[in-house]
């Protein structure tokens, strides 16, 4: 299992790994669904965490 960007390199790094393994091997890519690479990815999932604690807290009458 690989995790890339969801980029050309991305697509190029698979092709050599598939290229370098022996023939039975099996390779599962896996890219973020949303965003071009995990790191953008784990950015959005923080600021939707943030965001969702503000507005509990909102809720709850404290402001940050």
């Amino acid at each position: 299992m690989i995790t890339t960007d969801n980029d050309e390199a991305g697509k190029q790094i698979e092709q050599e790994l598939r290229n370098l393994a022996p023939s039975k091997a099996q390779i599962n890519r896996i890219v973020p669904r949303h965003h071009k690479d995990w790191n953008e990815t784990l950015m959005a999932e923080i600021r939707r965490q943030r965001e969702q604690e503000q507005k509990r807290s909102r809720g709850r009458g404290f402001s940050r």
